[in-house]
C-alpha cells in the first residue's frame, strides 16, 4: 500500500470465489471531494441500499448489481506510487480535475469512472473512462427558481459563476415558464462586482426580487447589499445560494436558504456504475449520469411567502400556524372565504402550485426540521405536524421523501445528507 494512503474494507462479496478488488478514490481534498469519497464508502458497504437512499433519481435502475461489491477502498494515495506499474490498483473513481486521476487513466489504462462536482458543462478527459457522473445543473436551477417563485418574487436574478451560459439559459427558461422576468448579473460586468455598483443596479429592479447566487459566499454578498439598501429580507428580496455550506449559510444574517448539491450522492452513483461495469454490464450501465441535488435547505433568507393577494397571504399565514390541526385545502379555502377551486387557481397564479402541493411541502419541511433535533420524540413530531398517528406520518413522509422518519433521523445522526424528492 502506498505510503500515506488509507485502506477501508468493503463488505465481503457473496461469491467467495471472486477476489477482492482495490478501488482508488482520487478526488482531491476539498469538502465536496471528501463527501463524494464517503459516498463511495457507503456503496462499498451497502450496495443497492446505499444507491436507493442516495441517488434520488426514481426507481432503482436494473443495471445496479444485486450483489455487494468486494472492494477495498484506497484514498489519499501518493501520485508517484499510483504511477508505478506495480501498484495494486484494479479500478479508479476520481475527478477529471485531479492530476492523479489524469495520470492513472493515462498510464495505467484501468477501469475508471469520473466524478465532476462542478455545475459547469461536463468535462471530458479524452482518456476512455467508462462513465462520468455529475450534478444535474438543470435540476438545481429548477429547485431554486421554484423556491423564489413560491416566495412571490416578480423579478428573478441569477448570478452565475464564470458566466456559465448553460446554467444561465436554464435559469431564463425556468423563469419564463413561471411567467417571471429573468435577469442575468454577469460576472464580467465590472460595475456589478463592486458593492456600490451592485446595489445601484438592484435598486432599479421591480420588487420583490428573487436572487439566485452561484454559491453561498456570493449569496452572503447579496444579503449585505440588500441590508445596505434597507430592504426587507424577506419581503423586498429573497436570496437562495448553491452548495449548502453550513458555516457560511448559518453565519449570514439572515441565514441563507441553499440548494444542497448532495456530493455524497455522486460517490454512491459513481460506485454503482463502476460496480456494474466490473460485473460485465458495460452494455447496460449508463455512460453519462446527471444526479439531482439532494434538496433545498430552507433558512430565513426565503422565510415567509410574500404575495399582494390578501386572501392568498392569509391562507399562507393560517397554513404556517395551523399544521397542528391537520389543515386541509378545503378548511383553508373556507377560512379565507373562497371556494377550494378558486383558492387553487389563485395559488397557481401566485406560486405556480396548488394549495395541496403547498401543504405537502410545508408539512415535509416541518417534519424534517423537527427530526433534525434528536431529543424530539418521533411521536411528538407527528402531533406537532398535525398527523393523527406516527404510522400515518411515516407513510406520508416515505411517500414524498423516499424513507421513513426514523431512517431520515438515523442518516442525520450519522452525518449523512438525506436524499429528498422535494
Amino acid at each position: 500500500m502506498a505510503k500515506g494512503a488509507h485502506m477501508i474494507q468493503g463488505m465481503p462479496h457473496s461469491r467467495a470465489a471472486n477476489r477482492q478488488l482495490t478501488v482508488a478514490v482520487l478526488l482531491g481534498g476539498g469538502d465536496a471531494d471528501r463527501q463524494a469519497a464517503r459516498g463511495v464508502i457507503d456503496y462499498a458497504r451497502d450496495g443497492r441500499k446505499a444507491f436507493s437512499q442516495a441517488a434520488a433519481i426514481g426507481s432503482l435502475p436494473g443495471w445496479v448489481p444485486a450483489t455487494l461489491p468486494a472492494w477495498s477502498i484506497l484514498v489519499d494515495a501518493n501520485p508517484a506510487d499510483l504511477a508505478a506499474e506495480t501498484a495494486s490498483i484494479d479500478a479508479i473513481i476520481g475527478s477529471p480535475h485531479d492530476a492523479r486521476f489524469f495520470q492513472c487513466t493515462r498510464h495505467r489504462h484501468l477501469p475508471a469512472v469520473a466524478i465532476d462536482d462542478r455545475l459547469a458543462a461536463p468535462s471530458s478527459t479524452g482518456l476512455g473512462v467508462l462513465a462520468d457522473v455529475r450534478i444535474d445543473g438543470g435540476a438545481v436551477i429548477r429547485l431554486a427558481v421554484a423556491e423564489l417563485v413560491a416566495c412571490g418574487a416578480v423579478t428573478l436574478v441569477f448570478m452565475p459563476a464564470a458566466d456559465d451560459q448553460r446554467l444561465a439559459e436554464a435559469f431564463v427558461r425556468q423563469a419564463r415558464k413561471a411567467r417571471r422576468t429573468p435577469l442575468i448579473a454577469h460576472s464580467r460586468d465590472t460595475a456589478l462586482r463592486e458593492p456600490t455598483g451592485f446595489r445601484e443596479w438592484l435598486q432599479d429592479l421591480p420588487r420583490p426580487i428573487g436572487i439566485l447566487a452561484a454559491d453561498d459566499r456570493q449569496a452572503a454578498f447579496v444579503l449585505d447589499a440588500v441590508r445596505r439598501l434597507r430592504w426587507r429580507v424577506s419581503g423586498d428580496a429573497f436570496v437562495v445560494g448553491i452548495g449548502n455550506d453550513d458555516l457560511l449559510c448559518e453565519a449570514a444574517e439572515p441565514p441563507i436558504t441553499s440548494v444542497d448539491l448532495g456530493y455524497r450522492q455522486l460517490g454512491v452513483v459513481a460506485s454503482a456504475v463502476l460496480h456494474a461495469a466490473l460485473n460485465g454490464r458495460h452494455d447496460r450501465c449508463p455512460r453519462h449520469v446527471a444526479v439531482p441535488p439532494a434538496g433545498l435547505v430552507r433558512r430565513r433568507s426565503t422565510a415567509g411567502l410574500f404575495t399582494t393577494d390578501p386572501q392568498v397571504s392569509e391562507a399562507i399565514r393560517q397554513l404556517r400556524n395551523g399544521l397542528v390541526n391537520d389543515v386541509t385545502p378545503a378548511t383553508l379555502a373556507r377560512s379565507v372565504g373562497l371556494s377550494r377551486a378558486w383558492l387553487d387557481e389563485r395559488f397557481r397564479r401566485t406560486f405556480g402550485r396548488t394549495v395541496h402541493e403547498e401543504i405537502v411541502a410545508t408539512k415535509i419541511g416541518e417534519v424534517k426540521r423537527l427530526l433534525r433535533d434528536p431529543t424530539y420524540p418521533i411521536a411528538a413530531v407527528a402531533t406537532a405536524c398535525g398527523f393523527s398517528s406516527t404510522q400515518y406520518m411515516s407513510t406520508f413522509f416515505k411517500r414524498h421523501v423516499g424513507m421513513t422518519p426514523g431512517q431520515f433521523r438515523d442518516r442525520v445522526d450519522r452525518g449523512l445528507k438525506p436524499a429528498a424528492r422535494q
